[in-house]
């Protein structure tokens, strides 16, 4: 699999997934209050990749991003909440 680099972009509030230089994937944020909602996800479908690891990567940065930062997160993308929920004990401290 091709090396897929993902971004922080705040300019645009989220964070990207880059292949070539194209952006491929992201994960939309807003922060308010000392909250950061994680609101909306998507992957291009592109012969040859796994679309559920570059989200995975994409949700990995925003949750870490959150915790460098100080944040509490609010999860209203389902696939922020199903990746909370299955990895409960390593992301206990944002919520």
């Amino acid at each position: 699999m091709p090396d897929i680099n993902i971004r922080f972009n705040p300019e645009r509030s989220r964070w990207e997934a880059l292949l070539d230089g194209d952006e491929i994937g992201f994960l939309d944020y807003q922060v308010n209050c000392g909250i950061v909602e994680m609101s909306r996800t998507g992957v291009d479908r592109l012969e040859g990749q796994d679309t559920a690891a570059i989200g995975t990567e994409l949700i990995r940065a925003g949750l870490e991003q959150a915790r460098e930062d100080g944040l509490k997160v609010l999860a209203t993308s389902p696939e922020v909440e199903e990746f909370l929920t299955d990895h409960r004990d390593d992301y206990r401290d944002l919520r």
